[in-house]
Parts: structure tokens; sequence; C-alpha cells
């Protein structure tokens, strides 16, 4: 994906084969938006809570709720789709 202050996010490429991830990407473009968001905004490209909640006027708590349904959903799609090496590897980074 990105980087940002310097860190390399996620790296998908150098862990799944590229037919998976582009799998991957697909599922995670299918989120529901403010799902997809939270998630890209905090666990890929780094930005922090308090940043994520003056961009998107949302409160920590419901931030929160949104981060725990986007991770769960895309645990779940991952599963589904048979992409274990994938789901472990994005397991680790929205931890």
């Amino acid at each position: 994906f990105m980087e940002r202050n310097g860190i390399h996010i996620i790296d998908l490429h150098k862990t799944v084969a590229k037919e998976d991830e582009a799998r991957i990407l697909d599922i995670i473009n299918k989120l529901p938006e403010k799902c997809r968001d939270i998630l890209l905004l905090e666990k890929v490209f780094g930005y922090t809570r308090e940043e994520t909640m003056k961009m998107l006027g949302e409160s920590n708590e419901t931030l929160k709720k949104r981060l725990t349904r986007a991770k769960t959903k895309l645990l779940n799609a991952l599963k589904e789709e048979g992409l274990d090496e994938g789901r472990e590897y994005i397991g680790k980074i929205i931890r």
C-alpha cells in the first residue's frame, strides 16, 4: 500500500501470491465504506485515532465499533475465500 512516517505498513506482494493479493484487495474494497475507511486510515496508512476522529468527524466509541466490525468482516471474508495465508498476514497487521 503506502508508507507513512517511513514505515511500510502492508506489503502483500511479498507475502502472498499475486492473484491472492488481488483477491484480498477486492475483499477490502467490498467492506462497507465506513468500516473500510477506519480500517485503511488506521491500520494501513497509520493515522492515529485522534487524526481519524478529526478526518471522519466521529467519536472514539463509534470508530472503535466500526474498526472491530471491519476486522471481523475482513477476516471472515478471507476465511470464506480460502485465503489462509493472507488471513494470517492481515490478522497480524490489524490487531
